[in-house]
C-alpha cells in the first residue's frame, strides 16, 4: 500500500485560503503580520501535522539573505534525441541546458545529463537510476518530435518541461511565447514596408513547436485583404525546387522561418536580401552577424524550468501537478541586415 502523503505549505495555504509565502511567514511569526493571522495558521498547520523541514528552512533563509547555499541536491536535464549529443547540434537548445545549468548552480543544485532516449533505456529501469542517485527533480529537456510522457515513473518526481509539453500529460513547463513572438515579429515587418510576408517551416518544426506560431500566423493572414495572404509553406525536407516554386508563385516580400539555407535560395532566384525580399527568423542566435529576428531568450526559458522543479523540491512536492503552470519568456526583436532599416523619422 502506498503511503499517503504528509501534508505540505501549499495543502497548509488551501484550507487557510492564503499564498504558500504567507504561511511560510506566519511560521516564521514574520513581524509584517498580525498576530490572528499568525495564530490562525499556526493552529491549522498543527491541527493536520504540518511541520516545516528544517533543512528546506534553511535554505531559504539562506535564499532569503542572497546567500549561495550549495550541494543541496542534483537535477537530471534528460535529452530526447535519437542520440546522446544529437540535442548539440542545435543552438537554441544549447542554450537551454546553459541557462539550466547556470541557474541550478546558482541555486545550489548540480545538474546532470541523462540520455533519456539510449537503447533499452525502459521507465523502470531510468526511475530506479534517477532514485538510487537521490535525484529528485527532472527537467525533460526539447524532443526533435511529439514524444510520450512514459519516461519514468513521474510519481517520484519534482518535474518540468521545457517547450511543448510531453504527450499524455499535464507537467509545469517552461517554453517561448510563440503567439506573442510572432506577433511582436509581424507588427515590426510591417512598421518596415513590407505587406506581404511568407512563412516557411520544415515539418519537423511544424509538429514539434507550440502552435502559438501557426495561430498568431493564422490570425494574422485572416485579417489580411486576399490579395495579400500568402500560404503557409510546410517542407517535409530542405527543398529547394518546393521553395522556389512557392515564392514564384506568391512573391512574398519578406520570408520568415528558421533555416538560413532560404538566403541563397532567394539569391539563386534572382532577389537579393535585403534590397529585393527580406529575411527575419523566427529565432535568432545572439550573433551580431546574424539576419535579423526574434532571440527567444533560450537561456532564460532554461532557468525558468529549474526554478519550477526547485520550487517543488523546497515544497516537498511530487508527482504531477492538479493545476500545471507555464511559464512563458517573451522574445524581443533584434535587427540585422536581413531587413530594410527603418524609415527616417520626420523632424
Amino acid at each position: 500500500m502506498t503511503a499517503k502523503p504528509g501534508p505540505t505549505l501549499q495543502s497548509v495555504a488551501r484550507q487557510a485560503g492564503v499564498s504558500p509565502s504567507t504561511v511560510s511567514r506566519a511560521l516564521r511569526g514574520h513581524p509584517l503580520l498580525n498576530a490572528d493571522t499568525i495564530r490562525r495558521i499556526r493552529e491549522l498547520a498543527a491541527s493536520v501535522g504540518y511541520r516545516a523541514n528544517p533543512v528546506i528552512s534553511d535554505v531559504m533563509r539562506r535564499v532569503r539573505q542572497r546567500g549561495r547555499p550549495n550541494n543541496l541536491g542534483t537535477i537530471a536535464y534528460l535529452t530526447l534525441h535519437d542520440t546522446r549529443d544529437g540535442w548539440r547540434a542545435n543552438p537554441t537548445y544549447r542554450d537551454f541546458h546553459a541557462g539550466a545549468a547556470r541557474r541550478a548552480a546558482d541555486l545550489g543544485f548540480a545538474l546532470e545529463l541523462i540520455w533519456a532516449r539510449q537503447p533499452h533505456l525502459e521507465a523502470r529501469r531510468l526511475t530506479q537510476i534517477l532514485l538510487s542517485r537521490g535525484i529528485t527533480g527532472v527537467i525533460a529537456g526539447p524532443r526533435p518530435r511529439p514524444f510520450g510522457g512514459n519516461l519514468l515513473d513521474w510519481s517520484q518526481f519534482s518535474g518540468a518541461v521545457l517547450g511543448m509539453p510531453l504527450r499524455g500529460l499535464a507537467h509545469h513547463r517552461a517554453g517561448s511565447f510563440h503567439a506573442q513572438t510572432m506577433e511582436h515579429l509581424l507588427s515590426v515587418l510591417a512598421s518596415r514596408g513590407y505587406r506581404r510576408p511568407g512563412l516557411a517551416l520544415t515539418a519537423p518544426q511544424a509538429r514539434s513547436t507550440d502552435p502559438g506560431w501557426l495561430a498568431a500566423w493564422t490570425h494574422h493572414q485572416q485579417a489580411l485583404p486576399p490579395g495579400r495572404r500568402v500560404p503557409l509553406l510546410v517542407l517535409e525536407t530542405l527543398q529547394e525546387v518546393r521553395f522556389a516554386r512557392w515564392w514564384r508563385r506568391h512573391r512574398p516580400d519578406v520570408v520568415i522561418g528558421l533555416q538560413d539555407e532560404f538566403i541563397p535560395w532567394l539569391g539563386r532566384l534572382g532577389q537579393r536580401v535585403p534590397d529585393d525580399v527580406g529575411y527575419a527568423r523566427l529565432s535568432r542566435p545572439p550573433d551580431p552577424n546574424a539576419p535579423a529576428g526574434m532571440d527567444q531568450f533560450p537561456t532564460a526559458i532554461g532557468a525558468a524550468a529549474v526554478d519550477l522543479v526547485t520550487n517543488q523540491i523546497l515544497a516537498g512536492e511530487r508527482g504531477l501537478p492538479a493545476t500545471p503552470r507555464s511559464l512563458l519568456i517573451t522574445g524581443r526583436w533584434c535587427d540585422g541586415w536581413s531587413v530594410r532599416a527603418p524609415a527616417a523619422s520626420v523632424a
